[in-house]
């Protein structure tokens, strides 16, 4: 139950996150339109307000510690590109 997660989270629309209720710090991934990282924001512990990105539509989140280093100016998502949403059980286009 209390175990660190195993996964990357997602959030679309999304500029700004915050880490309350975390167990776990995270890297966090500011996204473009594009599907570019435009700010990375690497172990961020929780209880902490993350800055705001205002060309960011779209926020990933990676526990900490794992083996992903995005840089910022680097290409995640292409556009057009289809991620599947847990929530709703089916695949979405970003």
């Amino acid at each position: 139950m209390f175990k660190k997660p195993d996964y990357a989270l997602a959030l679309k629309p999304c500029n700004c996150i915050h880490t309350f209720f975390c167990r776990v710090p995270l890297d966090i991934y500011y996204i473009d339109n594009e599907g570019t990282v435009i700010r990375s924001v690497y172990n961020m512990r929780p209880w902490r307000f993350g800055p705001v990105e205002r060309g960011a539509s779209m926020v990933l989140e990676i526990p900490v510690p794992n083996n992903i280093k995005i840089r910022t100016g680097q290409k995640v998502f292409a556009k057009g590109a289809w991620m599947f949403d847990q929530e709703n059980g089916e695949a979405v286009k970003v």
